[in-house]
């Protein structure tokens, strides 16, 4: 088909918005999904706020990039934050329970990991780091070193 063809070099992370209004800009992210789901969470929370924030870094093992989503909602409470991740668990009164299992399960195949906590603002934190070379891990999907940027080199 026509339209835009894959680049084997994602454009750089654009500055993470501080997104107050469930209307998402155009596209299809995972950024703006987590941004989404937050802000449903918040349940129209007059100042409600999600903050989509991304760092790259390195560890013993390599590499990485992460991604964390926060809101200034009520947070997790300490029996949720243990099984966040379980199908059919879910915070939000009309939630399938099966957002975060499935986020988990993606996450877990690239061979990255997920965690949820409490922002310092006090609300939901979830955090998600991917490995940013894919060394000594097959064909994951992740791009070969040098190929990802923040843009803060």
């Amino acid at each position: 088909g026509h339209g835009p063809r894959p680049s084997a070099h994602p454009p750089p992370p654009r500055p993470s918005p501080t997104l107050r209004s469930p209307e998402l800009p155009n596209g299809s992210s995972a950024a703006a999904g987590g941004g989404a789901a937050a802000l449903e969470a918040l349940g129209g929370k007059a100042d409600a706020s999600v903050v989509i924030s991304t760092q790259t870094g390195a560890e013993a093992v390599g590499a990485y990039v992460e991604l964390c989503v926060d809101d200034n909602g009520p947070g997790f409470r300490a029996d949720e934050l243990d099984r966040i991740f379980e199908p059919y668990v879910s915070t939000k009164p009309k939630g399938s329970g099966l957002g975060l299992a499935i986020v988990k399960k993606i996450v877990e195949e690239h061979n990255g990991m997920i965690a949820a906590e409490t922002s310092p603002a006090g609300g939901a934190r979830i955090r998600i780091r991917l490995q940013a070379s894919g060394a000594g891990h097959g064909d994951a999907g992740v791009p070969p070193d040098g190929a990802l940027s923040t843009g803060h080199d």
